[in-house]
């Protein structure tokens, strides 16, 4: 019985769902590759928990015209830039969806696709070219649903599939570009090849050594993965791919009471909830923790001692980066239940471009211009210093320059003093300062619409004796994560509960008592950590990566200086054109006085809804 499901430890591994690595193994028979692995024997019956699929680098082919090129290395920290190619594959369940596509609780992480056929499921009615954000996996009872919100009009309604609903769905083209480690992270499937496309241009400017120096085509990726496992003694261990064995998956039959399992806080947090609380002893303390214990107020765990785990959560935090000129940033991470109060600060767009980034997060926006700018043709618009704008919508403009027609990409805005709506282009440099409303004031949570913007503390958290949010003139609220939490006490401890972050905090334990004598989850409804300081390492570890959008356009030229293959596209900049504007943020200062300034901010007014609104 078991030879019939005998497979390759490689085809295991390609078979392995990027959301799911809660597999038993046995080891038929095999021999590893490069010689003996630590204490694995591959005799026959050698029992493995599969607990994490790990991406340590990663080959790339070439391909020219769809020819094959060649083979190259991508070296660790790779500053390149890649546009995703879309998974052309169709999943026909959402079973089958979630075992190719990789899902995660982090924005970055929350795949894009379209659903190609309409879909009438009890009292889910989806039409057909719907686009759908994946969430996440949740459970309800003893069923597990996909997470998914809906893309349709201003209204994103948040539904729950079963693994039996059946559709057409495919991955959605993505505009914006990533890193390398990002892609590497986020973006890959053992059973998929992922596609990308260079980005050129100043995004990628010192970075394409690994590629021939007219290279315009794809590359298809050949990740190299390690799997993390546990022995049946409770021995965690890293297994590499080039092993030549085979193994039977014994997840379904596996005997409990003859595999005595050490699990890691993330095994722990995804039991069901009903076993909570539950007892674990601490077998085995890492030293690799992503932040130090100082920070997090954790206790010094020794093997040995007793945790009890009340319940799971999953907790809203914000990264929030301190914007100053003469030192070095401070970085911290807010939780959701922070009681300060925000006061929003104007941000200071260099670009017309810049604008429209920001409005593209899903912002309204409305800027004053503080530098004079002429259009070059009369299809585009002019502005002055003083002049304020509401951001419409982004498009495209026919010009004539030099005897050929350029579509140049615009912003479309309206004037707020004479309300005539105008176009400007990208390239535009106004040097813009955002305008914000008087009320626009708030918690934290408040300000949720908003997904990135710069603010400043106005009144404490009265809660904490040192609010270290206070101090910065100026705070830039990045970016929102959703931190995987278990609630516990420690041995001795019971009065005092932990936050322990199980992404963060690296420990092996064993299960000891499923029914502990601490009932009460109560104990840990307590404050937690509402503000931590970060270190430039770990603010970066948890933001996982910044969205990088295609570079900006560059002004048109006249014909006499440029040749035919100068002109500017999705992926290549010309080679001796002028450097588009830097995608860069500028932090308010002191604004010049203006005339018009006071009146174009009281018609601004009435643009923004009041704190507190609910946007979705």
């Amino acid at each position: 019985m078991e030879q019939s499901r005998a497979q390759s430890w490689n085809s295991f591994i390609s078979s392995l769902s990027p959301n799911n690595f809660n597999k038993t193994i046995k080891v038929i028979t095999g021999e590893y590759l490069t010689g003996s692995l630590y204490s694995l024997s591959f005799s026959e019956g050698d029992v493995i928990k599969i607990t994490e699929l790990i991406v340590f680098g990663a080959k790339a082919e070439l391909y020219q015209n769809h020819k094959y090129v060649k083979t190259v290395d991508i070296p660790p920290g790779y500053k390149g830039e890649f546009q995703l190619v879309a998974d052309p594959n169709l999943y026909e369940t959402v079973a089958d969806l979630i075992q190719h596509v990789k899902i995660g609780n982090e924005k970055e992480s929350q795949p894009l696709v379209q659903n190609n056929a309409r879909i009438c499921f009890s009292c889910i009615n989806i039409e057909k070219e719907t686009k759908l954000c994946l969430l996440g996996l949740e459970e309800a009872g003893s069923e597990t649903f996909l997470k998914c919100k809906l893309l349709k009009n201003k209204k994103s309604p948040t539904i729950l599939l079963p693994m039996n609903c059946r559709g057409q769905f495919q991955e959605c083209q993505e505009k914006q570009s990533y890193s390398m480690d990002a892609i590497l992270k986020w973006k890959l499937s053992a059973s998929y090849k992922r596609m990308v496309i260079p980005v050129r241009g100043i995004l990628f400017h010192g970075a394409m050594d690994i590629l021939p120096e007219e290279f315009n085509g794809y590359l298809r990726l050949l990740p190299n993965y390690l799997v993390k496992g546990v022995l049946s003694d409770g021995t965690e261990t890293i297994i590499p791919a080039d092993i030549d064995m085979q193994i039977v998956d014994i997840s379904d039959s596996e005997q409990k009471n003859t595999f005595t399992t050490s699990m890691s806080l993330q095994d722990v947090y995804w039991q069901a909830s009903a076993k909570f609380p539950l007892t674990v002893r601490i077998v085995d303390v890492r030293n690799d923790q992503l932040l130090g214990t100082q920070q997090l107020k954790q206790p010094r765990y020794e093997v040995g001692d007793y945790l009890t785990i009340l319940r799971k959560e999953s907790l809203k935090k914000y990264l929030v980066m301190e914007i100053t000129h003469h030192s070095s940033p401070r970085y911290f991470l807010v939780s959701s239940t922070y009681q300060g109060i925000f006061q929003r600060v104007p941000r200071v767009f260099q670009f017309v471009y810049d604008v429209e980034l920001a409005r593209q997060i899903g912002n309204e926006i409305s800027v004053i211009a503080h530098k004079d700018y002429v259009a070059e043709t009369s299809q585009l618009s002019s502005f002055k210093k003083g002049d304020g704008f509401r951001a419409l919508g982004c498009g495209t403009v026919p010009t004539a320059t030099g005897g050929k027609v350029q579509n140049i990409e615009v912003l479309e805005c309206e004037n707020i003093l004479t309300h005539v709506k105008v176009k400007l282009p990208l390239y535009a440099e106004g040097n813009f300062s955002e305008i914000t409303g008087n009320n626009d004031r708030g918690y934290i949570m408040d300000q949720l619409y908003l997904k990135s913007y710069h603010a400043k503390v106005i009144a404490q958290d009265c809660t904490l004796q040192n609010d270290p949010l206070c101090s910065p003139k100026e705070l830039k609220i990045a970016h929102q994560i959703t931190e995987e939490c278990l609630m516990a006490t420690y041995e001795g401890c019971s009065s005092q509960a932990l936050e322990i972050p199980v992404n963060r905090v690296n420990l092996l334990v064993k299960v000891i008592d499923y029914s502990p004598l601490l009932r009460d989850t109560s104990t840990a409804m307590c404050p937690f950590y509402k503000v931590e300081i970060l270190s430039a390492a770990d603010y970066q570890s948890l933001i996982s990566y910044e969205e990088l959008p295609q570079p900006p356009p560059v002004p048109p030229r006249s014909s006499r200086d440029r040749t035919s293959n100068e002109y500017y596209c999705s992926s290549v900049l010309p080679k001796n054109g002028p450097s588009p504007p830097t995608l860069t943020e500028v932090t308010s200062g002191t604004l010049p006085a203006l005339e018009k300034l006071f009146l174009v901010q009281q018609k601004a007014k009435n643009l923004y809804l009041p704190t507190g609104t609910n946007y979705n």
